[in-house]
């Protein structure tokens, strides 16, 4: 059998247990006996027991019976709109733009850049 089945099987027996036992306190608060009380005492205790049992399997088992749903991913509230025109990179505002076009200028006129490594190990 699989888990789910003795799972489900184990919850299903133990509320039949629960269910006969608040019947049977029904019962003798409808018809009482000479010992009514201590019948009812125990038929509660063992209804709590049977309660509890089930809360516990569904507690740490209930994944195997349904699991969780997944939880949806909150969106980011959305931006407000700026009135700010975007920022435009241009070479005077950013060194890495103005370093890549001068290389990039280099290269085109043929001089190749070469890194400072390896202009030391070829003297």
């Amino acid at each position: 059998m699989s888990k789910k089945v003795l799972l489900e099987s184990a919850i299903h027996r133990l509320r039949s247990e629960l269910l006969e036992n608040v019947a049977a306190m029904d019962n003798l608060l409808s018809h009482p006996v000479n010992n009514a009380v201590d019948e009812i005492i125990e038929c509660a205790m063992d209804a709590v027991q049977a309660e509890a049992a089930i809360h516990t399997l569904q507690q740490y088992f209930g994944h195997i019976i349904s699991p969780p749903a997944p939880q949806p991913i909150p969106q980011p509230p959305p931006k407000p709109a700026s009135n700010k025109p975007p920022l435009v990179v241009t070479p005077e505002r950013s060194p890495t733009l103005r370093k890549s076009l001068e290389n990039a200028e280099r290269t085109k006129k043929g001089k190749k850049k070469t890194p400072k490594s390896k202009e030391k190990r070829e003297e």
